[in-house]
């Protein structure tokens, strides 16, 4: 989308008014939405091809079972914009290794609008380029710093032949990171590679009604064609009874897999569920896969030794570690408690050789931590 016909006015406003919501931590893409709406600016010409609007229009087409794209069926262009200068993985998670690719290969092209009121393109549809500095993937993960991104052109892929789920439970949270961190280096084209912990599993069977073995697990999806599905569920299937797997289950029915997916989707729901009176508190590290089990460990550890209480959930295909903490706002010690947490686990990523956070980007919380890592 285009932001026609707005004024010089009304454009200075809009992005004061996005500076304060960065200062109050408002969500700064539904507030362009708003103006978007309030303003009646017109949209731009499509392109049918690569549009971030018809990634919605097609998501309203496809069958229920797909779950390839982390967006409402009506997600505004705010919400892609938001998603995209954060830098998150979730646009399209249809990629290799859960979340190994990013913005950075799934936008192509954006428009942005700098503080100034000059607007600036970066990319193209062209597959690749060379000519001079990445200003795209220098406004994608900015995190609104630099401008508001008013157009995106992103990257489709295509609905697999076959998609199947294998739900892996091990005896230890230690073994199920390691399974995935072999399944990842042998090679297996998986599209997702999910780590719940037992508390999490816990949380999710009392609040969803579904009846999950109660243990560190793992939900990993192949898809492709029938003989590359079945190739690759074999070679998981063996990596995780080489890690001691205590169960192993095969989701091919669609329905089947949706459910499984719209149980982890609903960790946070079930963790907030299960700490009623309490407020929501999330953060995210990342570490090399190699690191995965041991921050992992760390974490729950922690949690446990501070009487928190939390969910503990992974993008184990990537390294992304995070934590849904449930905090009394009224309890100062158990506030204090969680801030030290989240700052052990920073330090604790960093001297993995991670990151302070994979996908929820720096705030108010953590510019400490940014300044710490570079």
């Amino acid at each position: 989308m285009l932001l026609d016909g707005l004024s010089p006015t009304d454009l200075q406003t809009l992005l004061l008014d996005v500076a304060r919501t960065r200062a109050h931590r408002v969500d700064a893409a539904r507030l362009v939405s708003r103006w978007r709406e309030d303003r009646f600016v017109r949209p731009a010409a499509v392109d049918p091809r690569a549009h971030s609007r018809v990634v919605a229009q097609m998501w309203a087409a496809l069958p229920a079972e797909f779950d390839g794209i982390e967006l409402s069926p009506v997600a505004p262009l705010g919400t892609c914009a938001g998603v995209a200068a954060a830098d998150q993985n979730r646009i399209i998670s249809t990629v290799r290794g859960s979340e190994v690719v990013s913005d950075l290969t799934n936008v192509l092209a954006l428009e942005a609008v700098l503080p100034g009121g000059r607007v600036v393109r970066a990319g193209s549809r062209a597959p690749k380029t060379s000519a001079g500095y990445d200003l795209l993937g220098l406004l994608i993960g900015s995190e609104g710093t630099l401008g508001v991104i008013t157009e995106l052109t992103v990257r489709l892929h295509g609905i697999p032949e076959q998609a199947v789920v294998l739900r892996l439970s091990f005896p230890d949270v230690e073994a199920a990171c390691r399974a995935a961190t072999a399944i990842v280096a042998a090679g297996a084209g998986v599209t997702r590679v999910e780590l719940l912990d037992s508390w999490t599993i816990t949380a999710i069977n009392a609040h969803t009604g579904i009846d999950l073995p109660v243990g560190p697990s793992l939900f990993v999806e192949a898809s492709g064609s029938e003989g590359t599905v079945t190739s690759d569920l074999e070679l998981v299937t063996q990596i995780a009874e080489s890690e001691g797997s205590l169960d192993v289950v095969a989701e091919r029915d669609p329905t089947a897999r949706t459910r499984l997916w719209a149980a982890r989707h609903a960790s946070a729901y079930a963790t907030a569920a299960a700490a009623p009176g309490r407020r929501h508190r999330s953060t995210d590290i990342c570490v090399p896969l190699s690191e995965l089990a041991g921050a992992v460990s760390f974490a729950r550890q922690e949690l446990e030794r501070r009487g928190l209480v939390s969910g503990l959930v992974g993008h184990a295909g990537d390294g992304n570690v995070h934590l849904s903490l449930m905090v009394d706002p009224d309890d100062p010690d158990e506030v204090r408690s969680s801030d030290e947490l989240v700052e052990l686990l920073v330090e604790d990523a960093l001297a993995r050789g991670g990151t302070c956070t994979g996908e929820h980007g720096i705030g108010l919380g953590k510019v400490h931590a940014l300044e710490r890592e570079h």
